[in-house]
């Protein structure tokens, strides 16, 4: 007889405690009614699930097998008591099996996992104002990780339990939430253990014209990790607070008001942030918009201390279709830990748009700024700029062509001086109707140099390339199929920047068969010339359903090809069969 039989038969011959009568009585009063009013709204339901799966990976160096067989169990109960209104729940417990075999090189590996959950939830009084829900559930999961030096396989366990619910009143609405949680995870190389807890609250109204939300998280996380490999541990206990509040005010049709204010603070680094947002938009007439926005923030940790203030507007005058007027200031002011700084920065920029025909339009501008700046730089500084382009439309093959251009120049009284040009040109077309060719070139120029307060100039300088050519081809195969396909050539150079060429291409395809069966093609290689890497991916799969039984099949191949080390090869198929009853 199997040693489960023999403990089960030794529990029936103890002898049963003795129920004092007033227990008998207390349960006959409570329990016995309640089982009475209690009904099945969805009954019982649950989900039975078969997997095989078989994964082989391997490289000049190892070559390592996994095979795998899974079984989960799941089922679960809803009802409720006397009214859906009053008391809804369900009861749900699941089970977990998975053997499985892994062999590398010459060890080999047999593994049984036994995990079993539970998943409870309680809904009270969900159609009233105040509706609360409790729960209490625990997962527990294998997890395999396969990198290209070893096979990691993690156990996860986690407990966990909390309410959540709402107050509804008449334009306005509390939400809160509790939760609690204990989890631990074991591996090969890797162990966790955990503790979490959570609360949230939250409070929202709304007026015919104003809304305001305010809402409080606080999370708190305990938790040691430790590296039996390396004989190394991390500890960490943070307290992390977040409080928001917006505020929306619709003043009249022409003008708005939104604000915000953001506090965060986590005990583990130390770290206290509160920041403020104001912004007012007004549209006095159909040609005249502003914003005006003011900010400040102020940090603190234990390495610095500091506080900023900005003031920013943002004025946009149409003077007619083709012509456009911008003007921006901003107000900075930083003090603290290095940070003792102050600027201010106006400019204006005037731009031009406009159709000569139909096909044709030509866009420019030109803009001028100067700034100001104080505390630990003092400098004055001015940058003016020019930018311009076309845009052209051609009957044939249905194509666009784009091309724009934009030069700065910046200087300032500690002789900092940036040049910058930039360079686009774009052009689409459709060969065929599913067929469409991308093109782009875009040149990227930057000489610059900045004074240090600690004396000297930082410098950069960047002379960049990049060209991408593409042909996309998408088409629905009947009412049943779709694919979409893409090859194309990336090219970057630059100077202090190594050349770069990166050919690539993919494919997706789906297609339903029949009603019950579906297929399932993804295609992607590609190559980086930089790493000197080949790359391939190719994943396909069908799935098939017989009434309430489900059958699936993936396949999924991954290849690198790297001169460091050498080809890898990752093969995996999987077989499911599941029924949802």
């Amino acid at each position: 007889m199997p040693e489960f039989e023999e403990e089960e038969i030794s529990l029936f011959e103890e002898e049963k405690p003795k129920i004092p009568l007033y227990k008998k009585i207390i349960g006959a009063v409570f329990f016995v009614p309640a089982y009475m009013l209690t009904h099945k709204q969805r009954g019982f339901w649950g989900k039975v699930e078969f997997t095989y799966k078989m994964e082989n990976y391997k490289d000049p160096y190892r070559r390592t097998t996994r095979r795998s067989f899974r079984q989960y169990y799941e089922l679960n109960y809803e009802g409720y008591v006397y009214s859906p209104r009053l008391l809804t729940y369900r009861l749900g417990g699941n089970f977990v099996r998975e053997d499985s075999t892994q062999k590398t090189g010459s060890s080999k590996t047999d593994s049984t996992s036994k995990l079993v959950g539970y998943d409870i939830e309680f809904n009270m009084l969900k159609s009233s104002r105040f509706p609360i829900n409790l729960f209490a559930r625990r997962t527990q999961s294998p997890l395999w990780y396969t990198y290209y030096d070893r096979t990691s396989y993690i156990e996860r366990k986690t407990d966990a339990y909390g309410l959540f619910g709402s107050v509804r009143l008449i334009n306005s609405n509390v939400n809160y939430s509790y939760r609690k949680s204990k989890s631990k995870s074991t591996g090969i190389d890797f162990s966790e253990d955990r503790k979490s807890e959570e609360f949230s609250l939250s409070y929202g109204k709304n007026w015919i014209n104003k809304a305001l939300n305010i809402a409080y998280k606080k999370n708190i996380d305990d938790y040691i990790q430790r590296y039996p490999n390396i004989s190394s541990y991390r500890k960490v206990y943070q307290d992390i607070n977040n409080f928001n509040m917006d505020y929306r005010w619709r003043i009249s049709k022409k003008s708005n008001l939104n604000s915000n204010l953001r506090y965060y603070s986590n005990s583990y680094s130390d770290i206290k942030n509160l920041t403020g947002n104001i912004n007012y938009m007004w549209m006095p007439s159909e040609k005249l918009t502003a914003n005006f926005g003011l900010s400040a923030t102020r940090s603190d940790s234990r390495d610095y201390q500091l506080t900023f203030f900005s003031f920013n507007e943002n004025m946009a005058y149409v003077i007619n279709e083709n012509w456009n007027l911008n003007h921006n200031l901003i107000l900075f002011t930083s003090s603290g830990t290095n940070a003792d700084q102050k600027l201010l920065n106006t400019g204006v920029n005037i731009t031009y748009n406009k159709y000569l025909s139909e096909t044709f339009s030509v866009f420019g501008g030109t803009g001028l700024s100067g700034q100001i700046e104080s505390g630990n730089i003092n400098r004055v500084g001015g940058t003016v700029s020019v930018n311009g382009g076309i845009n052209k439309r051609f009957s044939f093959l249905d194509s666009d062509f784009t091309l724009s251009g934009s030069a700065s120049e910046y200087n300032s009284s500690k002789n900092d001086k940036s040049t910058t040009y930039n360079i686009n040109e774009r052009f689409n077309a459709y060969l065929l109707n599913n067929l469409r060719f991308e093109h782009s070139i875009n040149y990227y120029y930057q000489d610059s140099k900045y004074y240090r307060p600690s004396g000297g100039f930082t410098q950069t300088n960047y002379d960049n390339l990049e060209i991408s050519n593409a042909l996309r081809y998408r088409k629905l195969l009947g009412w049943n199929g779709r694919l979409s396909s893409v090859i194309g050539m990336k090219y970057y150079y630059g100077k202090n920047r190594p050349e770069r060429m990166y050919p690539y291409a993919n494919m997706n395809l789906s297609y339903k068969i029949t009603r019950r069966l579906l297929y399932r093609l993804s295609l992607d290689v590609h190559r980086d010339s930089y790493y000197n890497t080949n790359y391939a991916t190719l994943s396909t799969g069908i799935d098939y359903r017989i009434r309430s039984l489900f059958f699936k099949w993936d396949f999924q191949y991954f290849y690198e090809d790297n001169e460091n080390y050498g080809k890898r090869h990752n093969y995996i198929t999987q077989f499911k069969v599941y029924r949802v009853f």
